[in-house]
């Protein structure tokens, strides 16, 4: 009888999961190939009409526009903090032109997977939709683009 039991919650349970799912999402980020990669490309295709165009972050972004950083350490609190500092600047520079400006995220040397995948998952919940993320260099950086481009040149 205990036997006939077991085998009977073990059918209940798996036919659960197979009936009451967990939602996955999946979100599709494109990825920016590195600067000298890109220009390497570049002149191998420069006789291809129409020309190709890479999607790369320059060397020297840091330099090329005014950024409010924002760094992210693994510590759970920390960065919970962080995020939400950026989701409120985000808010407040959508109600207030005055307060526009891009955003740095860097994530530390100790920063966690769930710090990147959170601050990924803030810019579509906050429409979003101009941002990168650069592995290439020694700490991950993702650069969130609020304001248009205007050369400083």
């Amino acid at each position: 009888m205990l036997t006939l039991m077991l085998v009977l919650l073990l059918a209940v349970q798996r036919l659960a999961r197979a009936v009451y799912r967990p939602q996955r999402h999946v979100m599709q980020i494109s990825m920016p190939i590195p600067w000298p990669v890109a220009q390497a490309r570049m002149r191998e295709r420069r006789e291809e009409v129409p020309p190709v165009g890479y999607f790369t972050v320059p060397p020297d972004l840091d330099r090329r526009r005014r950024w409010l950083c924002y760094t992210l350490i693994g510590n759970a609190g920390h960065d919970a903090a962080m995020l939400r500092a950026v989701a409120e600047r985000l808010r407040r520079g959508r109600t207030q032109p005055a307060e526009r400006a891009d955003l740095c995220i860097r994530f530390a040397a100790g920063a966690r997977y769930a710090s990147l995948v959170a601050a990924l998952d803030l810019m579509p919940q906050l429409n979003q939709s101009k941002y990168a993320l650069d592995l290439y260099r020694p700490e991950p950086v993702l650069y969130v683009f609020v304001t248009p481009f205007r050369p400083w040149w």
